[in-house]
């Protein structure tokens, strides 16, 4: 699997606004006052950090796709997006309230949409320098290297991660701690069995590049009901997002049915 001249420049947008957010990421001394942190109307944290790397990556992107339609959390969506076939949905700074807080879970989250399914996403983590890259019918790649779903066929503690879902006392632990987008590359690559999201701020731009990762690694991604999630539409009409191998999604899903 490689990348053709047009993804490599949005590959190296996106390292270079991860070159960026490192430089003023509150986890190393030498950064500290560099970032201004403000609250958004529903709560959420946003930094000039977040602008500055959203401004570098669509910078490239409409350069190199400018026949694509662009959605960022930092950007105005506009409001003929629907019309357009092929969407990124860009998230320049995911998990900015560990990144404010100086963990190092935070990252960036690329991905392309075609006919409302997943075809291309590209990931970095800055701080823990790690990268890669998914495309449609080709596979994953991360840390340089091939990845693939778990093969657990039960649920067991700590393999299970949960994001504003209920506590679901099934008699194993579940993993709470790390940001949803480093949990679901860990979906992908087999650190864990599953994911389960409940839709209360999540959005599109944090749910694609992660998706396609998870498919091309070759798990399973539905709604609360066993669905297909698509994207680029006019508002996500489902409740949860679910994640996993495969092996365990029944399981998963029964457990959710069962809580609600």
């Amino acid at each position: 699997m490689a990348l053709n001249n047009n993804e490599k420049e949005v590959r190296d947008a996106m390292l270079k606004a991860g070159e960026f957010l490192r430089s003023t990421w509150p986890g190393k001394k030498e950064n500290e006052g560099k970032i201004n942190v403000q609250k958004k109307a529903d709560g959420s944290l946003v930094t000039n950090a977040d602008f500055e790397s959203n401004r570098i990556i669509e910078e490239v992107v409409s350069k190199v796709f400018p026949d694509y339609g662009f959605v960022s959390e930092e950007a105005e969506i506009p409001k003929d997006i629907n019309d357009f076939d092929k969407v990124w949905l860009i998230d320049p700074l995911d998990g900015t309230r560990s990144f404010v807080e100086g963990k190092d879970d935070f990252s960036i989250l690329i991905g392309l949409s075609v006919d409302c399914k997943p075809s291309f996403g590209l990931v970095y983590f800055p701080a823990l320098e790690l990268e890669g890259y998914a495309k449609v019918g080709e596979g994953a790649l991360f840390d340089g290297k091939a990845i693939k779903v778990s093969e657990n066929q039960k649920l067991v503690s700590k393999k299970a991660f949960r994001r504003n879902a209920p506590r679901y006392d099934v008699g194993i632990e579940w993993e709470t701690m790390q940001d949803s987008g480093l949990a679901l590359m860990n979906v992908a690559r087999g650190e864990l069995d599953c994911a389960v999201i409940k839709l209360v701020h999540h959005k599109e731009w944090d749910l694609l590049a992660p998706t396609c990762f998870i498919l091309e690694a070759g798990g399973k991604v539905t709604d609360e009901n066993g669905n297909e999630i698509l994207f680029n539409q006019p508002s996500m009409k489902n409740e949860y997002y679910v994640a996993s191998n495969g092996l365990v999604h029944d399981e998963v899903l029964s457990i959710i049915a069962n809580h609600e």
